[in-house]
């Protein structure tokens, strides 16, 4: 399917215009920042616009959420990041953490666990249901998540949760993280994109290298997940239940 590019430039405008609105502090990450740097333009096969944030900055981006639903998009809310829907292109919001020198965002590592369609449901569930309060309409997209958050009582959300996520990985769903130098985030650079400014990374060459490898100048439309050389199976992630974005800003004020 071809891209539509002007669609895709009015989405990205759209949104810029109300995060930039707000004071959030965001860039242009991954595929996104890849086409912007390497190309001048989206990458005509990828399927999202990047953006990038720290975690510490999701009280402003959803205090955004009702600007961006007036402009007709749906908002999805997970651990992984905030993702905004209108066709023909989400825009993803991946959110950093810090720990020591590192900044890190969560991953999965795209295996088939045990019965595949439970445990993704299990997945999904687990890491949505505690952001069902928030002042989003969506929520949760799917229509069995929806059945499940009205079944659920509130109550009940940090128990279903840390269920969901044992029983997932017991399953053999796995989890990963994205490592990257935070010193790349400190003093952002940045670029006119589609005539629009952006903010960018630090040192924008080898921050690709380190998400895409030496190579990241020459195109590979087959590109596969666990090809990215960023990825750390070792580093610590915790217990996946205690990932929440509420559970991190939590620990960040002790």
């Amino acid at each position: 399917m071809l891209m539509d590019e002007e669609k895709w430039v009015e989405n990205l405008k759209d949104i810029k215009d109300i995060l930039d609105g707000a004071g959030v502090k965001y860039w242009l990450d991954l595929g996104t920042l890849l086409g912007a740097i390497r190309d001048g333009k989206f990458i005509p096969w990828d399927t999202d616009i990047d953006i990038g944030t720290m975690c510490t900055e999701t009280d402003k981006l959803i205090g955004t959420i009702p600007e961006i639903e007036r402009k007709g998009f749906k908002v999805d809310i997970t651990d992984y990041g905030i993702f905004i829907l209108k066709k023909p292109v989400t825009i993803s919001i991946s959110l950093y953490r810090l720990k020591g020198e590192k900044a890190w965002k969560l991953g999965y590592i795209p295996e088939t666990p045990k019965f595949s369609k439970f445990a993704r449901y299990l997945g999904l569930l687990g890491e949505r249901i505690l952001y069902r309060s928030l002042p989003s309409r969506t929520k949760m997209p799917y229509l069995r998540q929806k059945i499940a958050f009205a079944l659920i009582p509130s109550f009940a959300d940090h128990q279903t949760r840390k269920f969901s996520f044992r029983v997932h990985e017991w399953l053999g769903g796995k989890y990963c993280a994205f490592v990257i130098p935070k010193s790349y985030y400190e003093n952002l650079d940045s670029i006119s994109f589609y005539s629009m400014a952006f903010n960018i990374p630090s040192h924008v060459h080898d921050y690709l290298s380190l998400y895409y490898g030496e190579n990241w100048r020459n195109p590979q439309q087959n590109w596969a997940y666990s090809q990215y050389p960023a990825i750390d199976y070792n580093f610590d992630i915790g217990k996946r239940e205690d990932l929440s974005i509420w559970g991190y800003l939590k620990e960040l004020k002790k």
